[in-house]
């Protein structure tokens, strides 16, 4: 995984690369990074996989406090999420 883990719980660092493990996918189909003050109209949603993608807003999934959801290449929530706990 992309960037630092440190001053992540254990569960969160657990729950992240459990769908990983259990699809057999690489993180670039689940997890797509863009800026941290990238706004929702702003994600370039033709570089966004079809799959479901959680769009961490910053370099790491652990440290990130924005996430967005897409599915279909399309944003599913109009504010971005506080927290990967969110996403579920």
């Amino acid at each position: 995984m992309r960037g630092q883990q440190s001053g992540c719980s254990e569960d969160v660092k657990e729950m992240l690369l459990l769908p990983l493990s259990y699809f057999d996918e690489k993180e670039e189909s689940m997890f797509f990074h863009v800026d941290d003050t990238c706004l929702a109209e702003e994600v370039e949603l033709g570089q966004v996989p079809l799959t479901p993608t959680i769009i961490v807003c910053g370099q790491s999934c652990y440290s990130s406090t924005r996430y967005m959801l897409s599915l279909d290449r399309n944003l599913v929530n109009t504010t971005s999420l506080p927290s990967f706990l969110h996403c579920g």
